[in-house]
């Protein structure tokens, strides 16, 4: 299939910077990074000039395409008011013009005040790709997760040149290229996380599962209200629940039953439509990530909202919606049965657009609970 180039390289750029958030303070220790992902979208002068010149992009080693973006795993690095983020080596993209071809991986991000993307082009010696005004990553208090989206990153005029002369496009400007989120999870350095000595270390691969998210119930009622005078639906397999809520299904990822590392997804799609079509959005595919021993977590989804504005439908993918607070919430271990309940959940500042900028930062949403069967 192919892909225009704006929407692969913004997805590089959003993995690479994720949305606001106060940054812990520079005393913050260096934690070592132990997974994530980085979402990338092509976006940009750049991005839009290869594209015209018929540049296709298509991911490369374990790289997986996310609706027009792509998505890469976190294989390293560290988290601090520096950070570095480390992808697998083979992974990237490859760039195709006819019978040209060129790939850009081993892609390292380190994000401070001067961020920049390291990375190898065609499998010469690591430069620096592309540059941003501004990346740090948003670090929580116990330095367990780092994130920031919408980080516009500028295509380097050596890298430039490199993709000129690879791919035999003769204008191809040293602009804008990408927007990237990254997700990273951590644990700090000489900390070991807290272990429960009846469960199994090892990380279990997630079988099955459910999970029961009402989005927000306010909001809920809005749509089906006399103002909106809408729907609420669900699609892709999720149900509605007696609460007016949604249950997703599906659940797959890992889970390690004792030092409660979580990284888990459902499938489904909760549906909102208001103001006679004026008001659209789709909230799909929960995924819930929580580092080892870590008091807080974060919720991804996939969304899209028509935007008030412009009228525009967008489209986010693997967006932070959600800050998770697991102070309040209750776990149990069940055989292979792992429960969640009453997670309680605030909306992020990258969260914002997929509810078409309905609600502000912090808002609350509904809590959200789920269980699933982990075999190691």
């Amino acid at each position: 299939m192919t892909v225009r180039l704006p929407a692969v390289l913004t997805g590089l750029a959003a993995a690479l910077a994720l949305p606001g958030g106060a940054l812990a303070a520079d005393a913050t220790p260096t934690t070592k990074v132990t997974g994530g992902t980085t979402t990338a979208t092509l976006s940009g002068v750049a991005a839009r000039q290869l594209a015209a010149a018929g540049v296709r992009v298509s991911p490369a080693g374990k790289v997986t395409r996310r609706s027009g973006g792509f998505r890469l795993r976190i294989a390293g690095g560290s988290l601090s008011t520096t950070s570095k983020i480390d992808h697998a080596r083979r992974d990237g993209l490859t760039f195709r013009r006819g019978a040209r071809r060129v790939t850009i991986s081993d892609i390292t991000l380190r994000l401070s005040d001067k961020p920049t993307l390291r990375a190898r082009i065609g499998g010469g010696p690591a430069l620096i790709v592309a540059r941003a005004k501004r990346g740090r990553l948003a670090l929580s208090a116990d330095g367990s997760t780092g994130r920031r989206s919408r980080i516009t990153w500028v295509l380097a005029p050596t890298a430039a040149g490199k993709l000129r002369s690879a791919l035999g496009v003769r204008k191809l400007a040293a602009g804008g290229i990408l927007r990237t989120a990254v997700s990273a999870t951590a644990t700090p350095s000489g900390t070991p996380a807290p272990q429960d000595p009846t469960a199994p270390a090892a990380d279990a691969v997630v079988q099955t599962g459910t999970a029961d998210w009402g989005v927000r119930a306010s909001f809920r009622r809005y749509i089906t209200g006399p103002i909106a005078g809408g729907t609420v639906g669900s699609a892709d397999g999720a149900i509605r629940t007696q609460d007016g809520g949604f249950r997703f299904i599906g659940g797959s990822g890992s889970i390690n039953r004792g030092t409660w590392a979580t990284d888990v997804r459902f499938k489904g799609t909760a549906v909102f439509d208001g103001h006679q079509g004026d008001l659209q959005v789709r909230i799909s595919n929960p995924r819930v990530v929580i580092a080892a021993g870590a008091k807080r977590g974060v919720l991804h989804v996939d969304a899209t909202s028509k935007d008030r504005e412009s009228g525009q439908v967008k489209t986010y993918v693997d967006l932070i919606v959600a800050d998770l607070d697991l102070a309040k919430a209750t776990r149990k271990l069940d055989g292979t049965n792992v429960t969640w309940s009453g997670i309680t959940a605030k909306l992020t500042e990258s969260g914002v657009p997929a509810f078409g900028g309905f609600y502000n930062p912090g808002a609350e949403l509904d809590p959200i609970s789920f269980t699933v069967v982990a075999a190691t």
